[in-house]
């Protein structure tokens, strides 16, 4: 059977033609270098980035070229964009920030409302090989309603798999909100032993922090599929947290005999930003 990738809007996910193997992923910043008048340079960059995708669909049916299609010409309403694509799938799902918060500490995107201050640096030891050795300590403030949120899509038929690494007080946690099912908070109060949740069949995930208290948080890794992965090995994030088409995509005729299109798109991580 034809492999396929989950792909849409919060308003009608679906599924699509596996790209061709060239999914070009890449992490992008803000860099400026010059060169002084004295014959030295300097070199200024963010510290976080965003992620860039170029996918092409090639050789497939009109009716799929026509689904891809659809999304950027509206039909299925104009907001973010979201995807599973297989490299990030079987890693970690999330956006590299909610996955290592100390990013937060420079300037990702914050994972409290605008205006809040940023998180402080705690150092940590002794969690497993691979983790980040800095946690990102939040003060939570109880605005659950406004704290940034993230939206992870789930096919149907699997299940969303989350651990939180941290050290929470208070009431203090990580939200989690299937579309279907029961929402949960994960606050792990020791750092070598995460909280973990799995969402059976949920449709889709919203996470955020919520609750009242401090919060270091270490790490989080989110899979998509049906079995639960090795929670101590940790692997940073490669998902993104909604994304728009990059320019126009374009939609190539290769043969209307056999049917045969292609569609190469774009597109950027805007989600965090909005």
């Amino acid at each position: 059977s034809m492999k396929k990738m989950y792909f849409g809007t919060r308003e009608k996910m679906q599924w699509v033609k596996c790209p061709a193997t060239n999914i070009s992923r890449n992490r992008a910043k803000w860099q400026e270098t010059g060169a002084y008048l004295n014959g030295g340079a300097f070199s200024a960059a963010s510290a976080y980035s965003h992620m860039e995708y170029n996918i092409a669909w090639n050789l497939m049916a009109s009716e799929e070229a026509a689904k891809i299609m659809s999304y950027y010409e509206g039909v299925h309403g104009d907001g973010l964009i979201y995807f599973l694509e297989p490299f990030a799938k079987k890693s970690n799902v999330l956006p590299l920030h909610w996955s290592v918060p100390r990013l937060c500490i420079k300037d990702a995107p914050n994972l409290l409302p605008a205006g809040s201050a940023r998180p402080t640096a705690v150092s940590v030891a002794g969690g497993p090989s691979g983790y980040p050795l800095v946690s990102a300590q939040f003060a939570v403030a109880g605005t659950d309603g406004t704290n940034p949120t993230l939206y992870i899509p789930v096919p149907p038929g699997e299940n969303f798999y989350l651990s939180v690494r941290g050290v929470a007080s208070g009431s203090a946690g990580i939200r989690v909100i299937p579309d279907t099912g029961t929402a949960v908070t994960l606050a792990p109060t020791v750092l070598g032993t995460p909280a973990t949740t799995v969402q059976t069949n949920p449709g889709g995930v919203t996470l955020r922090l919520a609750g009242t208290g401090t919060f270091a948080l270490n790490s989080m890794h989110a899979t998509v599929g049906t079995s639960a992965p090795d929670y101590n090995v940790f692997r940073q994030g490669e998902g993104n947290s909604g994304v728009r088409f990059n320019g126009n995509p374009v939609r190539t005729g290769y043969s209307s005999a056999l049917d045969l299109e292609s569609v190469t798109a774009e597109f950027v991580e805007v989600g965090a930003w909005l």
